[in-house]
């Protein structure tokens, strides 16, 4: 009895191991519950040790005023004057290279735009600060989240007025960081960058000086791995086995364009790597191109299934690669043959007064401080500045200290060197100072070109500098920066970009079309001024640069040319849209105040206009949306005429229409309906009328018993 009743335990105890391993192999990436190491602090006892090591006390230090008052269920602190800061008495413990931590708390503004939470080390591996920026607001008339102090470049919309829980991911390399806020499983901005400050490690809540803040927290929270991991669908590598990925990939930006010349393989392999292992990627291999065009998705879905992201890739043959044409167009060399940094060749270029090399410390210059005057300085090769004079500011007509040349770059810029102009605040550039070379007519034809370049401003120094080529021209910033220094007779667009640092290049593009016997004249242009008529930063010469990687494209004449559209979707309502279908007749539900449609071209970078909110409270509107090509002169007219369905509209009561109100599906018109998402994997089944259905963002198809089908797009 005594064996049969060992044999009965050990097969059911066997049975429970034989379950437990099916489970284990099941769900191999299962993670158990992460823990908080380093700091669990209510911080309701902010100023109480409550004995552990992630409880301990936790006290001000301030330059200016903070007082810090316990509540039921928080503390509030509050700040003005200079700095001053709430963080824990005893320093935290070193981190550990190669891993990540994730600091986890619970906030409410009260007040202030500059509020900051910050993780700080110091240590001798480690000396860094990873700042969250809050401002308030209600997420409507105000309210944001950044990594940039003013939250202006890379700010995320949010209600910081109401309780949020944020959490900060340091990468592995502690150099980057992800911001997220709770109930949204993807980072809200990705790869921030530290900041240097050496203060005592912890995590603080405050205000930098003449910044006002008060704010309630409820909890800090902070532990050793990248908590979020599990939920992370994103790429921490996108390529190209040939062609350009436009822009440069970042794990935030979700859609490319491979711009190819004629000359690449009309083949290309698409490779993508997950940003956390245990994710998997879909739609990575060869991409064969048709008439110089094609389109591919990468999807990435998290460990747990939770989360998915889709990577869109456009790959278009653009023309003709003629960066030949542009004498050096990547700063390599400082005369024709010899490098900027091969200062043992005979040929290296010298100062024409006394036979002295260009090359001072480690980088080609073409002037010396108190030496140079304006009949001696050296020349840029290949490349020309419209006006010297501003240099040459020293009594005796020599120039003062200054900066510029040719010398190594760093990541952001190509093949590992860059050019400068840089001075000093006695200086000040000519209005449209130009940096450029003309490339001759004998070797142009008639036709649209494509200029390319990178470019980097120091912070404070964005003034009025943008890639030109002929008259037309691309500013760094966006529209707004430039009121009062734009130039009459050029043609403008706009990068959009906020200066991030001289050594933080980014990428510019102009096209310009020609007729036949006409030159190119291309480079950069710029001045001292900013767009709202005051001297920029006079830390430096103001409105100083770096730039880099000219390069000259002529685009074939049936893309130049091309003004269609690919696809348009309105905000309410379904639109059957067909790209030579140039006028659309689109009813909207019921009590419809506006709707704002959305164009994509069939050409990236092809102009389009007409796209903004519509008025419909007259019960009727129409958009018109105008398409130009790349030319500059081709163009194509989209016309959308929108009416609203009312009661007493007895025509449209036998129509079907669909409509989306944030995350919510609305079906007109029908009993039953049933929703697919663009897989074909039914998402919804619907038996009633007037029911309405909750989904994720996304496209979805829905079908009635009616023919056809409807698309609706949830944002």
């Amino acid at each position: 009895m005594r064996g049969n009743s060992l044999l009965t335990f050990k097969r059911n105890d066997m049975k429970k191991i034989n379950l437990l391993l099916a489970f284990v192999l099941l769900f191999g990436n299962f993670s158990f519950a992460q823990t908080w190491d380093i700091l669990d602090k209510s911080m309701e006892l902010w100023d109480v040790d409550e004995g552990g090591t992630t409880n301990k006390a936790w006290s001000t230090l301030k330059g200016g005023t903070i007082t810090v008052q316990s509540n039921e269920g928080y503390a509030n602190v509050n700040k003005s004057g200079k700095w001053a800061w709430l963080r824990p008495t005893t320093a935290i413990p070193d981190l550990v290279t190669n891993t990540a931590y994730t600091v986890e708390v619970k906030v409410r503004l009260n007040s202030g735009d500059q509020c900051q939470i910050s993780l700080r080390m110091n240590s001798a591996i480690d000396k860094f600060f990873a700042p969250i920026f809050l401002k308030y607001g209600d997420g409507v008339t105000g309210g944001s989240v950044s990594t940039v102090a003013g939250g202006t470049s890379n700010a995320y919309t949010l209600n910081t007025s109401d309780w949020q829980i944020y959490r900060l991911v340091l990468h592995p390399n502690h150099t980057n960081y992800d911001i997220y806020i709770d109930g949204i499983n993807e980072p809200v901005i990705a790869t921030g960058t530290v900041g240097s400050k050496t203060d005592q490690s912890g995590v603080y809540f405050g205000a930098e000086s003449n910044q006002s803040c008060n704010l309630d927290i409820e909890y800090v929270k902070m532990g050793t791995g990248d908590f979020m991991a599990p939920y992370n669908a994103a790429l921490s590598a996108l390529s190209v086995s040939d062609g350009v990925l436009i822009p440069s990939f970042n794990p935030g930006v979700t859609e490319y364009v491979c711009e190819l010349y004629n000359t690449d393989p009309n083949t290309v392999t698409l490779s993508a790597t997950a940003a956390h292992g245990p994710a998997q990627v879909t739609g990575t291999g060869q991409v064969n191109l048709v008439n110089g065009q094609a389109t591919s998705t990468v999807t990435v879905t998290s460990e747990n299934g939770a989360t998915t992201k889709t990577y869109k890739i456009n790959y278009l043959k653009l023309g003709d690669n003629l960066n030949s044409l542009i004498v050096n167009n990547d700063f390599d060399y400082a005369a024709a043959g010899v490098a900027w940094n091969d200062n043992t060749n005979p040929n290296y270029p010298t100062f024409p007064d006394d036979g002295v090399s260009t090359f001072v410390s480690n980088c080609f210059r073409p002037v010396r401080t108190n030496i140079t005057t304006i009949d001696t300085h050296a020349e840029f090769y290949g490349w020309q500045l419209s006006d010297w004079s501003y240099m040459f500011t020293n009594l005796n007509g020599t120039t003062p200290a200054q900066s510029m040349g040719i010398g190594s770059g760093n990541e952001t810029f190509h093949s590992g060197t860059a050019m400068w102009i840089a001075g000093n605040s006695s200086m000040t550039f000519p209005n449209n100072f130009e940096f450029y070379q003309t490339i001759d007519k004998t070797s142009l034809s008639e036709g649209t070109y494509k200029v390319t370049c990178i470019l980097g401003i120091a912070a404070g120094h964005l003034t009025s500098q943008r890639l030109f080529a002929n008259q037309n021209v691309q500013f760094f910033g966006n529209e707004a920066d430039y009121e009062l220094n734009k130039t009459p007779g050029e043609i403008y667009s706009y990068a959009g970009y906020a200066p991030t640092g001289e050594n933080d290049g980014k990428g510019l593009k102009v096209y310009v079309t020609i007729a036949e016997g006409d030159s190119l004249k291309i480079g950069l242009r710029g001045g001292s001024y900013k767009g709202d008529g005051n001297l920029a930063n006079t830390n430096n010469l103001p409105g100083w640069f770096k730039l880099d990687y000219f390069t000259l494209a002529k685009v074939d004449p049936t893309i130049a040319s091309d003004a269609t559209l690919s696809d348009i979707s309105l905000s309410v309502g379904n639109l059957a849209f067909s790209p030579e279908t140039l006028t659309y007749n689109v009813a909207l539900p019921e009590g419809t105040m506006s709707v704002t449609p959305s164009a994509v071209s069939n050409i990236p970078d092809a102009t389009i206009t007409g796209v903004g909110e519509v008025d419909l409270s007259s019960n009727s509107g129409t958009s018109t949306i105008v398409v130009t090509a790349l030319d500059g002169t081709t163009k194509k007219t989209y016309t959308i005429n929108y009416s609203t369905v009312t009661k007493l509209d007895k025509t449209n009561e036998s129509k079907v229409f669909c409509y989306a109100d944030g995350r919510i599906l609305k079906v007109h018109g029908v009993d039953s309906y049933t929703v697919y998402n663009v897989n074909g994997v039914r998402v919804a089944n619907v038996n009633s009328a007037d029911t309405s259905v909750e989904l994720n963002p996304g496209v979805y198809i829905i079908k009635t018993r009616k023919p056809g089908a409807m698309k609706v797009i949830i944002k």
